[in-house]
């Protein structure tokens, strides 16, 4: 990195990085490599101070038999330094389900068309504690099963790219996380092309809001509970991305991006929390009011990058690891303002110490959930109801929680600043409506204004 920043400083960059080590991540815990990686994608005492995008390959299990898929994709931990909070972890998923070559065009593939391919890992033995990893999946390439159940590989089932010898041949084939990992980092680098002053945190963002799961991803699962999705998130993380989603807003599907930053902490008599952010959401009322019962879903992706604690001894604890965690909330349905800023805020209070939360909970409405969603420096969920209900939810807040600016006071850290990237979409699925315009046609440049906190 240093090497190529040196050449051409002033270059927009995306790094991408497809060596793993096996046998040092078992449980999602930080380690010296992954520490050392987040860090340089958050680029703390560096001169200048510019942060990086880093995208890491997941690593590949060693999956040799038909009878191993899928057990061993469950098995096999996402390897060092892929654990990092601030990359984008990438897997692999396939929809090569076919060879075109007559002689072996009758042989079956092993992973069916979407799903998981055969050499990704995943982070299903993970402690609860540490972020779900990979982030996204991109195509990894297949293989094909043999008489006796042994799994062979075949150009057909793999990935074209330019060869390394070039002078010997022009093209080769590839597949794995490495690939996946690749494709990856060239749409993050088309993003950063149509939006060359977006920062890092902001084309991460963008790129994991567009994922979706494909069916061959679901598989049949009926993701009744939260459970269900975090584990289709441990193998898949938040799906395949999408490049037009990512760069385009509809007429059915607008997007809000949000770039800020405050001071979380700061120091009066013991290191206390200082700011927070609201920012109204410019959806339509009135229209979505017309809509009445439709439903409607609006995600949310808030991204920033910690950095990691600078202790010689690997934590154990998450809050010791990352410098500040951010959090965000919605106001819910009937929740007046007044009502929304008492919950998330306790300066807010008339009685701090005896106050309690009013009104429903909306924790079956978001996809994922705030005990989930809330690990790691990226957290994305989905809200779904209907459009009357998202029509009342006016504002959205992104506050902070402890981290070890705020735990090591002797760092003297706790008057940093913290930034991040917001990023929320509005869609109507089925719904010929125009929310584009409306928003457009009332849309003026939020200015958050510091809100001090307790």
């Amino acid at each position: 990195m240093a090497a190529v920043e040196q050449a051409a400083p002033l270059r927009k960059r995306v790094f991408a990085q497809q060596i793993t080590a096996r046998n040092t991540c078992f449980d999602g815990r930080p380690t010296a490599w992954s520490a050392a990686t987040d860090q340089l994608c958050a680029a703390r005492g560096e001169d200048p101070v510019v942060p990086r995008l880093i995208f890491v390959s997941a690593g590949n299990n060693p999956c040799a038999l038909a009878s191993d898929y899928p057990a061993i994709n469950r098995g096999w931990s996402v390897q060092d330094p892929a654990q990092a909070w601030n990359v984008v972890t990438v897997g692999a998923c396939t929809a090569k389900d076919h060879i075109r070559d007559s002689q072996l065009s009758q042989k079956r593939t092993v992973a069916p068309r979407g799903a998981l391919a055969p050499m990704s890992t995943t982070s299903c033995a993970w402690d609860k504690e540490w972020p779900v990893k990979p982030d996204i999946v991109f195509e990894g390439g297949n293989r094909f099963i043999e008489t006796d159940g042994t799994l062979w590989d075949h150009a057909d089932l793999k990935l074209l790219t330019t060869n390394a010898a070039f002078m010997q041949r022009l093209l080769t084939t590839t597949d794995g996380t490495s690939a996946s990992s690749s494709q990856a980092a060239r749409l993050a680098a088309i993003i950063q092309k149509e939006y060359p002053n977006a920062w890092p945190e902001t084309i991460r963002a963008l790129l994991i809001h567009s994922a979706e799961w494909t069916q061959g991803m679901k598989d049949g699962r009926q993701l009744r509970t939260k459970d269900d999705v975090i584990d289709l998130m441990r193998h898949y993380g938040h799906g395949q991305p999408n490049l037009l989603t990512a760069l385009k807003t509809a007429r059915s599907a607008v997007t809000l991006v949000v770039e800020d930053e405050f001071q979380p902490f700061k120091k009066d008599g013991t290191v206390k929390t200082n700011e927070m952010r609201f920012h109204d959401l410019p959806w339509p009322k009135d229209v979505l009011e017309s809509l009445g019962e439709a439903p409607v879903e609006m995600r949310v992706t808030l991204s920033y990058f910690i950095e990691p604690n600078p202790g010689t001894r690997l934590t154990t604890e998450r809050y010791r690891y990352g410098s500040c965690h951010l959090r965000f909330e919605v106001q819910r349905p009937l929740e007046s303002e007044q009502s929304f800023r008492e919950r998330i805020n306790r300066a807010d209070r008339a009685v701090p110490d005896e106050y309690d939360a009013a009104g429903e909970s909306e924790s079956n409405d978001w996809m994922i959930g705030s005990k989930s969603r809330n690990r790691g420096s990226l957290h994305q969920d989905t809200w779904k109801g209907t459009a009357a209900q998202l029509g009342s939810k006016s504002r959205i807040a992104v506050y902070p929680v402890t981290g070890w600016w705020r735990l090591r006071p002797h760092l003297k850290r706790y008057d940093d600043q913290i930034r991040y990237s917001l990023v929320v979409s509005l869609r109507a699925p089925g719904q010929a409506v125009d929310l584009y315009q409306p928003i457009v046609q009332q849309l003026t440049v939020p200015i958050p204004v510091p809100v001090p906190i307790a």
